[in-house]
């Protein structure tokens, strides 16, 4: 979506750090490696920090306390293990009446550092939850109160197995519940809980599934484990891949967010911590999110970290590299990221862990700052310390861009066959359109020497050499190498684009090429399987286009080609194009948007509009209100703004029709059900739609379920003639079928799908009488006597002469012998006097007894009569 620029002024958050230490000694793993939050405030405001620090040659439990907002730390105000065990990876809630508790691996029963232990913070008496009776033992428990101080812990293991549990205390009794497996697919590891504001727990963990680690949600609802909507657990990221180290915050509006370090597969390098939210409103995972990391628009790898949110809408990621440690703050609750910062780079700063939690709320974070913790290996010393900071967002004044939309669908004036036609739009900040063009030369491009293992630059003969098929660039030149590896294929070249844009528009590369090749952008392939599937000479002789928007970060980007050689040179010629996208400022403020369809106002919080989360606004007509055949629909987005202020700069709208009617047929000839006379009728018709007209393309036409192609003969209303190439006969019923659609662009089309027959005109008989002699049984005095049959045609065909069918009875009394003839015969003779009259003439002898009968005719179109 490139939109015009357009600069407006708001705050956003700056970062203040001074960092405090807390203790020295610590366990690697001081400050927590997931959501076992180790850091909380009670009701006055003092700082509570729990964590395993060395004595002697023993790790210790020890609560660290600081009254003057972590100036200054009391390391060991509390210790609440003795000397003779290692204790390790504690976790710590505290309740309404400022009471701690705390949960941890140590030792009490089963003669390792593997139980799961339980004390709290006045009167200190440590309880075993579990006890280790196989590998691996207690790991990575984390405690959480709800909001009637009752106790919830999670952990892996103990007694046994690589299985995520969950224990209950209830505050009246003190007592706690067996363990209840909720991560049933081992091994499931670095469970995270919080509580949410109907007392329910909700877990991410890392679960396998199919062969890989993902992260996995549950919640207890009803005495279940149970994932949303009804399924047995949430899944939260993309299979195949590795997770490790999640962590889980609710906030005051019940989302849950959640984030967990992401690698491409197990024991890889650590690729990126991603965050997804559930959405408390909508009843929905929103898509999951990767603000940071090793990404389009942050490129140092990512370690685990941790998630709180405050009273203020900010949310907060806190993450690790080799080094660093980094905070990425959203001030729309997870929509956007517009601050990713470095908070400290003091060599070897690793696993940040935040204060905060949904209960009790004087323990929540509040007024845009967070209070934090990690550990840091001193500079002064081997060891590791414990380091506590602050963290507040400070309103400064930027620039940043108005809010811009379009409608994606339906297309202006279009036509939709729906009732419930969905009207969608993007909206989004506004781009600039800041361009670069990178053609190449033996300046932007090197090439892989694998004699030397070095990348040098290309050599450039006359591409004439190779051909006049070659297609030239302006401002491009062909580049060359000459064996860029071994085995004849390998890296050919490469291309570093420096561009110091802070989010891509669009990006792509023009390339032509000898021989085929495979393009890299960033290290990530990108799909050229449109390009020349051969080899040889042929290469992509056509200059061939491929997007490269989706791998581009802005910066510092590369291009690398491998492919094959021929002849022991290869060679390309490119052109890359970057359009650079503005900054944007927080994300869209959904409750501020007014949308109309004919004039009825809708927000967000009415059904008909919904937002993906990131830039999608879709509105569907919901029964009874949906739209009728015929109706103007006019949708207009009349205000939108940003959560940094920004704001559409004027209403946009968009008109489209609906149409729900099929196409019409009319004035059919012949008349559906009618008898006709012609053997070979035309048939007629017309078409119409008065809508979205009519697809003639669509017009299917069979007579005798045989398809046939009539005349269009017309122009709106489309006349339709056919005549048949042979006659249907007499009596036949003749069935004709039209299918037809309109042309609508949304939807499936109308359809038009009638049948109708009419009858070819049956043989109606001849009426016969006959005339003379009469009457019957008299005697004539002629020997050539005749016999007259009058014959009534109503069909006004005719008699057909050669078809008239007569039997004669001769009895010769003379010797008495009876004869039968039959016409044709010559002792009959037809005299056809008139079309209506038939003569029978024989020559009969004296005495004889004459018996005539007319046994069929048939008049001229065919049709027999039978007397």
């Amino acid at each position: 979506m490139k939109m015009k620029f357009f600069y407006i002024s708001l705050l956003v958050g700056a970062i203040i750090a001074s960092p405090i230490r807390i203790a020295r000694d610590t366990h690697a793993w001081a400050s927590g490696t997931n959501n076992a939050r180790t850091i909380v405030s009670d009701s006055v405001g003092r700082l509570f920090v729990v964590y395993s620090g060395l004595s002697g040659s023993y790790y210790q439990i020890y609560i660290a306390m600081s009254s003057d907002a972590g100036a200054s730390w009391n390391p060991t105000w509390a210790t609440l293990s003795s000397s003779a065990s290692n204790n390790l990876s504690p976790s710590i809630a505290i309740d309404s009446d400022d009471t701690l508790h705390i949960v941890w691996r140590g030792e009490v029963v089963s003669g390792s550092d593997a139980d799961l232990l339980y004390s709290k913070y006045p009167s200190p008496v440590i309880t075993t939850i579990c006890t280790h009776t196989g590998y691996p033992g207690a790991n990575c428990p984390s405690i959480a109160v709800d909001s009637l101080d009752n106790l919830h812990v999670v952990w892996t293991g103990c007694p046994s197995a690589w299985t995520v549990r969950y224990a209950y205390c209830d505050r009246a009794t003190g007592a706690w519940g067996s363990s209840e497996p909720i991560g049933t697919r081992t091994p499931s590891r670095w469970p995270s809980i919080e509580v949410d504001a109907e007392n329910r727990p909700h877990v991410v963990y890392r679960n396998q599934y199919s062969g890989h680690y993902h992260c996995a949600h549950r919640y207890k609802d009803s005495g279940a484990w149970i994932g949303f909507n009804g399924a047995s657990h949430d899944t939260l990221d993309q299979l195949p891949a590795s997770v490790e180290y999640t962590s889980i915050f609710i906030d005051t509006l019940d989302n849950i967010h959640a984030i967990w370090e992401w690698m491409t597969a197990f024991a890889s390098n650590p690729d990126s911590v991603r965050y997804r939210k559930y959405d408390h409103l909508s009843g929905n995972w929103l898509p999951t999110f990767t603000p940071y990391g090793n990404s389009a628009t942050d490129a140092h790898t990512s370690f685990n970290g941790d998630v709180v949110t405050d009273d203020e809408g900010n949310l907060f990621i806190l993450y690790h590299d080799n080094d660093s440690i980094f905070c990425a703050v959203s001030s729309d609750l997870g929509t956007t990221f517009p601050i990713d910062t470095l908070l400290q780079n003091d060599l070897h700063a690793r696993y940040p862990n935040a204060r905060g939690s949904l209960w009790p709320n004087f323990n929540r974070p509040s007024g845009g700052c967070i209070d934090y913790i990690w550990t840091w290996n001193d500079p002064d010393s081997a060891t590791i310390s414990l380091m506590f900071d602050r963290m507040c967002i400070e309103a400064e004044d930027i620039e940043t861009t108005e809010v811009c939309a379009e409608f994606i669908e339906p297309l202006d004036s279009a036509w939709s066959s729906c009732s419930d036609q969905t009207i969608v739009m993007n909206i989004g900040c506004c781009f600039s359109d800041e361009t670069l063009k990178v053609f190449s030369d033996t300046t932007t491009v090197e090439y892989y020497d694998s004699i030397s293992m070095n990348w040098i630059s290309t050599i450039a003969p006359d591409p004439d050499d190779w051909g006049t098929y070659w297609i030239h660039l302006d401002s491009s030149e062909w580049v060359w190498s000459c064996y860029p590896a071994s085995s004849s294929h390998g890296d050919w070249f490469r291309s570093i684009i420096d561009f110091d844009c802070p989010d891509i528009d669009t990006a792509f590369i023009r390339i032509q090429c000898d021989n085929k090749a495979y393009i890299y952008a960033n290290g990530t392939y990108v799909d050229t399987t449109h390009g020349n599937p051969g080899g040889g000479s042929a290469g992509w002789r056509t200059l061939y286009e491929f997007d490269l928007t989706p791998y581009f970060h802005g910066g510092e980007d590369t291009v690398s080609i491998i492919g094959y050689n021929s002849g022991g040179y290869a060679g390309m010629m490119f052109e890359i194009g970057i359009i650079c996208a503005s900054s944007c400022c927080g994300g869209i403020d959904t409750s501020s948007i007014d949308f109309t369809v004919n004039g009825e106002h809708y927000s967000i919080f009415d059904p008909e509009l919904s937002w993906d989360g990131d830039s999608t606004l879709t509105f569907t007509p919901i029964a009874p209100d949906t739209l009728e055949d015929g109706d103007t629909v006019v949708a207009c987005l009349l205000t939108v703004e940003d959560t940094c202020t920004g704001a559409l700069d004027s209403s946009i709208c968009r008109t489209f029709f609906v149409d729900l009617t099929a196409p019409f047929i009319y004035d059919i000839l012949p008349i559906p059900g009618s008898i006709v006379d012609d053997f070979s009728p035309n048939i007629e018709f017309y078409l119409v739609d008065s809508l979205s007209g009519l697809d003639t393309s669509s017009v299917v036409f069979t007579v005798e379920g045989v398809s046939e192609i009539p005349t269009l003969s017309g122009l709106s209303p489309w006349s339709y003639i056919w005549t048949p190439d042979s006659a249907f006969n007499r009596n036949d019923t003749v069935d004709i079928c039209v299918v037809a659609t309109d042309s609508t662009d949304y939807c499936p089309d109308n359809i038009l799908d009638t049948c109708w027959s009419f009858i070819v005109r049956p043989c109606s008989p001849m009426d016969i009488s006959v005339e003379c002699p009469l009457p019957c049984f008299a005697f004539s005095s002629c020997s050539t006597g005749a016999v007259v049959f009058s014959v009534s045609d109503s069909t006004d065909a005719g008699i057909d002469t050669s078809r008239v069918y007569v039997s004669v009875i001769r009895v010769i009394h003379s010797t008495y012998d009876t004869t039968y003839i039959s016409s044709p015969s010559p002792f009959i003779i037809f005299d056809f006097t008139a079309d209506t009259t038939i003569t029978v003439w024989g020559n009969w002898s004296d005495g004889d007894s004459v018996f005539i009968q007319l046994d069929s005719l048939y008049n001229l179109d065919g049709c027999l009569t039978v007397p």
